[in-house]
């Protein structure tokens, strides 16, 4: 089933609308959930109430809650994997091996 957000609307602490916003259209299975990723460009720090309208081929629903926008949005480093020197070794001392018992 293909699903978009059109439109989801965002508002200050007043209830004064912000902006709104639409997503692309994502394919989802039935009863599966999915990310439908708008981009929201001059985002400030806070938390803001919001209403979503998810569009189906077969209808609509709504949606409503709360979105917070931290101060800094940071992204988790991964640990780098450490070569396998050993491997490099074990290969050098296996063509030592092979040209020794081929004299």
């Amino acid at each position: 089933m293909l699903v978009r957000v059109n439109p989801l609307s965002v508002y200050d602490e007043y209830g004064s609308p912000l902006l709104n916003l639409s997503s692309g259209w994502v394919r989802v299975k039935p009863g599966d959930t999915a990310i439908l990723s708008s981009y929201w460009h001059d985002a400030k720090p806070g938390t803001y109430e919001t209403q979503v309208r998810a569009d189906y081929i077969t209808g609509y629903a709504y949606f409503s809650g709360t979105v917070e926008v931290p101060e800094t949005i940071t992204v988790a480093k991964k640990e780098v994997k450490k070569f396998p020197w050993w491997l490099i070794l074990l290969l050098i001392l296996l063509a030592v091996v092979y040209w020794w018992y081929r004299q």
